[in-house]
């Protein structure tokens, strides 16, 4: 007996997406209680954005937005450390 109840009907293979209608291996309509549905996917959207935002404010907090020169992990661009010239 199958562990994961979330798997195509027509192939066994695992749902790895309840997003996509389809089976990624036989390309088989999946049913309808195997996919998320609209009201759970905009609410698991709406989570991602949240997420997403808030990791964007702490990296902006740490500094790390800023590319414009400055230190690259401790490495002295100043022309006497080696390199191509």
């Amino acid at each position: 007996m199958n562990k994961n109840k979330f798997r195509c009907p027509a192939c066994d293979f695992p749902i790895f997406n309840r997003r996509v209608a389809k089976c990624e291996r036989c390309g088989g309509q999946l049913p309808a209680e195997l996919l998320f549905t609209p009201e759970q996917m905009a609410k698991l959207d709406a989570q991602y954005e949240q997420s997403r935002k808030a990791r964007e404010e702490q990296a902006r907090k740490a500094g790390s937005y800023d590319l414009g020169g400055g230190d690259f992990g401790g490495f002295d661009s100043g022309g006497d450390g080696g390199g191509c010239d």
